[in-house]
């Protein structure tokens, strides 16, 4: 799982990151479940979410790697999405 560091619970933009979200990872028909899961075959699922807390939140990326597949080879795919 990559993470980053995002707006509280009640910041105007957590709708956007709960929407960037759902249009990252939400799925198989999302782009990282596309990219990662069907074109790459690197994992067996790929999600990303947003995660607001009082104080603050967190955007993740993640994905179920293959067994023998690199963590490695997701950053620049994540990056590319």
């Amino acid at each position: 799982v990559f993470a980053f560091p995002t707006v509280p619970v009640g910041h105007e933009d957590v709708y956007a990151l709960v929407l960037a979200g759902a249009i990252l990872g939400g799925g198989q028909n999302s782009r990282l479940y596309k990219s990662i899961v069907y074109k790459a075959q690197l994992a067996t699922a790929a999600y990303s979410y947003h995660y607001a807390l009082a104080k603050d939140g967190m955007f993740a990326l993640g994905a179920n790697l293959i067994p023998g597949k690199s963590v490695k080879s997701l950053k620049p795919l994540f990056d590319q999405e």
